[in-house]
């Protein structure tokens, strides 16, 4: 063999041995996507996005597991680690339910006839009952440019899922931000979180302070900002965005003595810090404690004179300490759907919001700077349907013909006739003005109601609440538009719960052939917008003339396929009535004890 023919074939041999040894170790272009950060060095992987390449880091650990003794503790920081971290393959989800559709009441095969699902709250819901998951969990999902040069200052984002604080996690596809990562270079951090009684279980002591799946949040975003350099990233340059209970989960954060100095913008959609059932007083969250133990069969100790709990002991935690994952599941479904209950949601724990947020909201100050914040035009729609079963069909045909009294009577018999008496004599007062002998009338109404009472009413008090402080702006939206690939009944018309999430994540831009041209174009308004605001604290394009509501100024963004345009003012809506209720619900749920009065 001639020694020009001896060297291509060394050539040729040492290509492949390459080769063969980039992608029995990692896969070659994982390579680009090696970071060294303050906690170790992690190895993720290249995509391809909108023709661009960008990072994805997958699993990347911010906090010890929460497990044995770790369990209802508040987080604690990460151990480093020293060898390069393979980041390249989905961690569990926390523990959590998964979703059954079919128990849930949808037959979606059947109800949309093999139409395609491809995105919406029915996508989503599809997404969850996929899940694997575990009690360790505190994991976060990284996306980012690939240059990570030190003079780069890329904003950052910290997304919090949704999830009703009982489901979710950081790798469903309906809320991967690869888009927005690639058409305006910001770096995205997606952490897990305790959801459930793990996450929100609540004694009165450091052995459950509550709130830990807040905690949790708080300790992803720290880890973004102490590791924003290694990304390339801008450690004050950080804006906290969530939907949802996500979107509850970051307005917490802006009003809570906690969350100070992590962060300067928020975005909050379909959820803003003062829903009514989201946040429960301590007392409220005490009885759940309470019930808690006593359905897992753990020792508490009798109660003190004069005291209305009993109390836990050490010996409580460490007897709750040695429940499986899978028992915990059981008792809090046994804790959800015994008594008509809502489990472990978050609290007014002082010492994670020091003044309670309906307080906070009045005087401030806001941990943001500037918020960006919406609803959807009838986000209670879905929730109006789902809960008149088949006389509102969610999918196809139309809603029975229900007068206002014919409804009462149905939610009467649906609810066994408990309160009765009261809800016939106040639902009449937010039907005021329309016949209530018009179906149409009382059903378009009684969707409005809903989406005003969650979503639309919270909104206006902390917007005018925000306006009201100096150092506050924020930026309202609404955001009416029906998808054009809805799987929802014509009868339900307008923007549905979480139908503006594909539009803010650029799913028209990756799937053109699924949304109308019109879609594509404002899916592509939007995110500009809100990468304007991540960048700035000023989402406004050229000529959007988005005003904030700041001092006197009041305004909001109308966002549809037709326009993109400012009004004046608040959207039209029945918080004027709901208020007067507001404070009643407000000291109602403080302490709320289904028990009660079965005990009186």
């Amino acid at each position: 063999m001639s020694q020009k023919k001896k060297l291509v074939n060394f050539y040729s041999i040492s290509v492949f041995l390459l080769f063969f040894l980039c992608i029995s170790v990692w896969p070659c272009k994982a390579q680009d996507c090696k970071v060294t950060t303050k906690s170790g060095p992690i190895v993720g992987t290249v995509i391809d996005v909108l023709d661009k390449k960008i990072c994805k880091f997958l699993g990347v650990p911010f906090a010890k597991p929460p497990v044995g003794e770790l369990r209802f503790k508040k987080p604690e920081p990460i151990d480093p680690w020293t060898e390069p971290l393979d980041c390249t393959q989905k961690k569990p989800y926390c523990l959590q339910f998964k979703f059954n559709l079919s128990e849930l009441g949808f037959d979606v095969a059947k109800e949309t006839e093999g139409r395609e699902i491809v995105a919406g709250p029915i996508k989503i819901l599809t997404e969850m009952t996929e899940l694997e998951a575990s009690e360790d969990c505190l994991y976060m999902d990284i996306y980012s440019p690939i240059d990570t040069a030190a003079d780069k200052k890329y904003s950052m984002v910290v997304f919090i899922h949704e999830g009703m604080f009982v489901n979710g996690g950081a790798g469903i596809p309906s809320y991967d931000p690869s888009v927005l990562v690639a058409r305006g270079d910001v770096i995205f951090g997606i952490p897990q979180y305790r959801l459930g009684c793990l996450g929100f279980l609540f004694s009165g002591t450091p052995s459950a302070p509550g709130n830990m799946g807040l905690w949790d949040q708080l300790e992803g975003v720290k880890w973004m900002k102490t590791n924003a350099e290694s990304f390339g990233g801008n450690p004050e340059s950080i804006t906290l965005m969530g939907q949802d209970s996500g979107g509850w989960s970051v307005g917490y954060h802006t009003l809570s003595v906690a969350g100070e100095g992590f962060f300067q913008q928020a975005i909050m959609q379909s959820g803003s810090a003062l829903n009514l059932f989201m946040l429960f007083g301590e007392n409220s969250a005490l009885y759940r404690f309470e019930r808690f133990v006593d359905i897992t069969g753990c020792p508490l100790a009798p109660k003190a004179e004069n005291a209305e709990f009993r109390v836990a002991t050490e010996e409580t935690f460490k007897c709750l300490q040695s429940k499986t994952s899978d028992e915990m599941l059981a008792f809090q479904k046994t804790l959800m759907t015994g008594r008509k209950d809502v489990g472990c949601v978050p609290n007014e724990d002082k010492e994670f919001f020091g003044t309670n947020p309906f307080d906070k909201i009045k005087s401030g100050p806001f941990n943001a700077k500037a918020v960006l914040m919406g609803s959807n035009s009838n986000e209670g729609g879905i929730m109006y349907s789902s809960s008149m079963g088949d006389a509102a069909p969610m999918f196809k045909g139309e809603p029975k013909p229900l007068t206002l009294n014919d409804m009462i009577n149905m939610i009467k018999e649906k609810s066994d006739g408990s309160g009765s008496s009261q809800m016939q004599m106040v639902m009449p007062m937010f039907y005021r003005g329309l016949n209530k002998d018009n179906p149409e009338e009382v059903r378009a109404r009684s969707q409005q109601l809903i989406g005003d009472g969650l979503f639309v009413c919270p909104d206006q008090l902390y917007v005018t609440g925000c306006a009201k402080v100096d150092n506050c702006k924020a930026y309202y939206y609404l955001f009416d538009h029906k998808p054009s690939n809805s799987l929802f009944a014509p009868w339900l018309e307008g923007s549905q719960h979480f139908d503006d999430v594909p539009f803010v994540f650029g799913k028209p831009l990756i799937m053109p052939d699924k949304y109308t041209p019109e879609e594509k174009d404002m899916s592509g308004k939007m995110i500009d917008m809100w990468l304007k605001f991540i960048k700035t604290g000023d989402p406004n394009l050229d000529k959007t003339g988005w005003k904030p509501n700041a001092g006197k100024s009041k305004g909001y963004m109308v966002i549809s396929g037709k326009a993109i345009k400012g009004a004046k003012g608040f959207p039209k809506n029945n918080c004027k009535d709901l208020s007067r209720y507001y404070g009643m619900g407000r000291s109602f749920l403080k302490s709320y004890n289904p028990d009660k009065k079965k005990e009186s």
